[in-house]
């Protein structure tokens, strides 16, 4: 269990539970990072080294800078700005709801913000979007 104190923004609130069907992007986005995915703690579900290591068998230089939950597959999609050859450019992950790296994508066109959001939105397009860093 982390040691950040969830509902930092929304002292004495319960967590949001992102599968329930009546939550929406703005109640995730205010109450982030105190949500959960089927009571389990977003942030410890998906920031762990199980996550990290299987995404670094897949990319070299790497930051983490978006994470989102697609509802139609139950999948999370962990987005990177990765760097290669001197240029920058985006990837994400398909983690699966028990933390394990299911594929992951790439393109040349720039970092996740410029581009890889767009495509991430296209391949999930009722995608939510619990973490833009």
């Amino acid at each position: 269990m982390s040691s950040i104190p969830r509902d930092f923004f929304t002292p004495g609130q319960p967590p949001v539970e992102i599968t329930d069907p009546d939550v929406t992007q703005e109640k995730i986005s205010e109450f982030w990072p105190n949500v959960v995915y089927k009571n389990k703690d977003v942030m410890d579900l998906m920031y762990n080294d199980t996550v990290f290591k299987a995404v670094e068998n897949e990319l070299n230089d790497y930051q983490e800078v978006y994470l989102g939950w697609d509802p139609d597959s139950d999948q999370f999609i962990m987005g990177f700005d990765t760097w290669d050859h001197g240029g920058i450019y985006w990837s994400y992950a398909i983690i699966n709801n028990f933390g394990l790296v299911k594929d992951v994508d790439s393109g040349w066109d720039g970092g996740i913000y410029p581009k890889g959001r767009k495509a991430i939105r296209e391949r999930f397009p009722n995608i939510l979007e619990l973490r833009l860093d």
